[in-house]
């Protein structure tokens, strides 16, 4: 008998902490759970250079390229 390989890459999940699950869990439409920042410049930055830089930083980590998924053990990150 042939052994089946399957040619679907399984995504990737990571328990979801504790912190972020009670965090998710709080977002509503009437309560949005978002995180502000402001930036300051000493000179004006062009918004399609400013999109890149965040870009290029925030994709280095991969939290910031993951969701959030449900499954039958709870939340998890998900690439």
């Amino acid at each position: 008998m042939a052994e089946f390989k399957s040619t679907f890459k399984r995504a990737r999940r990571e328990t979801m902490s504790r912190v972020d699950t009670a965090w998710l869990r709080m977002e509503r439409p009437t309560n949005p759970m978002m995180i502000t920042g402001v930036l300051m410049f000493s000179e004006p930055v062009s918004l399609p250079h400013l999109k890149k830089v965040i870009e290029k930083k925030f994709l280095a980590y991969t939290r910031f390229r993951q969701k959030p998924v449900e499954t039958p053990a709870g939340m998890a990150w998900q690439d």
